[in-house]
């Protein structure tokens, strides 16, 4: 899938980083049973090659607030094959 095509049917992600060759972009929904969820979504030359799903609690963000302030926190670990591309 392209990024186009994601950006289509998820709208403009909270936030995007670029490194190396991989782009990653995060959405996210501001919990109010304890934890903000997260999507993280990367592409490689324009294209989805991995999603990864995290959750972010209160404790883990030691404040409150939009989940757009605690992105890439609480359990949010790259995938296996975005560490791959990265260490080419």
């Amino acid at each position: 899938m392209s990024k186009n095509e994601v950006e289509s049917i998820m709208g403009i992600p909270a936030k995007s980083d670029f490194y190396k060759n991989v782009e990653e972009w995060h959405y996210c929904k501001t919990g109010y049973s304890g934890a903000d969820q997260f999507l993280a979504l990367y592409f490689y030359d324009g294209k989805l090659i991995a999603k990864k799903n995290y959750s972010v609690t209160f404790s883990e963000a030691g404040a409150y607030g939009s989940c757009e302030n605690f992105i890439k926190r609480g359990n949010y670990r790259e995938p296996e094959v975005v560490v791959e591309i990265r260490s080419r």
